[in-house]
């Protein structure tokens, strides 16, 4: 059972989300490796390095504000019975998701984080590099 990684969440523009794309791949020396879109609430979202780009009308981005960080990990169902065991509470999830499957988790001091449990080819895609 272990955290792969730290994604901090950064909130931009739609219209910068391109231009913060190439600015972070200079920045960490490597390519954009995950991109979803979320065309029913108009925001796309795009991994780059440690940071998750989330780009969007504010009203969409509202949905994605509440959650401060995202965590990749090994094994969902072995840090859900973890988090359940010392007071956390499961809000959303575990579900598949494009990149794998996903919980929303509510920590016992309020902080609201999403795990993350990326399928085989995603994860391989990031780690290749």
């Amino acid at each position: 059972m272990k955290v792969l990684q730290t994604i901090t969440r950064l909130y931009v523009d739609r219209e910068q989300l391109e231009a913060s794309i190439a600015f972070y791949e200079s920045f960490f020396g490597e390519s954009c490796g995950v991109r979803e879109s979320y065309p029913e609430i108009e925001a796309e979202a795009a991994q780059v390095g440690s940071f998750l780009l989330i780009a969007g009308p504010e009203r969409a981005l509202e949905s994605f504000k509440n959650t401060q960080a995202n965590l990749l990990v090994d094994s969902i169902e072995e840090w859900k019975d973890f988090l359940l065991k010392h007071g956390a509470t499961i809000i959303e999830g575990p579900k598949q998701a494009p990149t794998g499957l996903e919980m929303r988790v509510q920590h016992p001091d309020g902080a609201q984080i999403k795990y993350v449990q990326f399928s085989g080819s995603v994860y391989q895609n990031l780690t290749s590099r």
